[in-house]
């Protein structure tokens, strides 16, 4: 049963999303529901930006958003250690 996360808990992984690396994982987790697992074994292959779509685990989706403002948007805000958050696409 899929139980969702309270504020509290969102804050506090958005606060530890420190990285690029990071929040990109979390940008996946949260968007797309991907498992850390899945998110792991995501090759280049599984990435058509001209198309904008994502593949993991075998379900393709189509971005609504640019790749750079899904992970950047909310992400980066208290979690960019006072840095002003990227806002160009990529």
């Amino acid at each position: 049963m899929l139980q969702p996360l309270i504020p509290e808990q969102v804050d506090r992984s958005v606060a530890a999303a420190t990285t690029p690396a990071t929040r990109l994982i979390l940008a996946l987790a949260a968007v797309h529901a991907a498992r850390v697992a899945q998110i792991a074994t995501l090759m280049l292959d599984d990435v058509d930006l001209g198309n904008r779509r994502l593949t993991i685990a075998g379900a393709s989706a189509r971005w609504t958003t640019s790749p750079c403002s899904c992970c950047w948007t909310g992400l980066s805000t208290g979690a960019a250690g006072g840095r002003t958050p990227r806002t160009s696409t990529c």
